[in-house]
């Protein structure tokens, strides 16, 4: 039984990825804006329409084949892309995700709207996920940013320490009230 990697390699060495996946791609996106706009008439009313489209976005898909810009291929160059734009969106994802547990740890009764109280949650939302895409590893998929050292201290030992930084802002706010201070200090019985 083949494994996935074997049959990938198959797909790669039969031309799918250079060839086959980006005629396909921008076939659907020519396509889709040829019956998006209506050039040729309502495609849902006429037939003449549709073809006409069809064979248009047939005829610019098929130059896809033939491009090649500045020596890199089209499959390399959307390999890139689209591993980059994967890393953007779950770096995003992470932020999120970290900014909806403060929101509902802290204040879980609040409304979502950016008031006071929700500007802080993102902003350490902000920090943690940019801290964990950058202890991952994150950085090294951008050339120009190298490891950030202050004052001689590691990443490992930063990242300790705006961990401590942000808890003691937590524990602050807790004890403080929604008043910045002027909240009743819990009574343990």
């Amino acid at each position: 039984m083949a494994g996935i990697a074997e049959l990938v390699s198959s797909a790669k060495g039969l031309g799918i990825f250079d060839f086959f996946i980006p005629f396909i791609m921008m076939f659907a996106i020519f396509y889709g804006l040829l019956y998006k706009t209506k050039i040729f008439g309502d495609p849902s009313k006429e037939r003449a329409s549709r073809t006409i489209s069809l064979v248009i976005a047939l005829a610019a898909s098929s130059y896809i084949m033939v491009f090649t810009p500045a020596g890199v291929t089209i499959s390399g160059f959307l390999a890139a892309y689209f591993s980059k734009t994967l890393v953007v969106v779950l770096a995003l994802l992470g932020v999120l995700i970290v900014f909806y547990l403060l929101m509902n740890i802290l204040k879980p009764e609040a409304k979502w709207d950016l008031s006071k109280f929700g500007w802080g949650a993102l902003l350490i939302a902000i920090v943690l996920g940019i801290s964990i895409f950058v202890s991952s590893g994150g950085a090294g998929i951008f050339p120009g940013i190298k490891n950030i050292n202050i004052g001689g201290l590691d990443s490992g030992t930063m990242a300790i320490i705006v961990v401590i930084i942000l808890t003691g802002l937590v524990i602050y706010y807790l004890i403080s009230g929604d008043g910045g201070g002027s909240g009743n200090i819990p009574q343990v019985r």
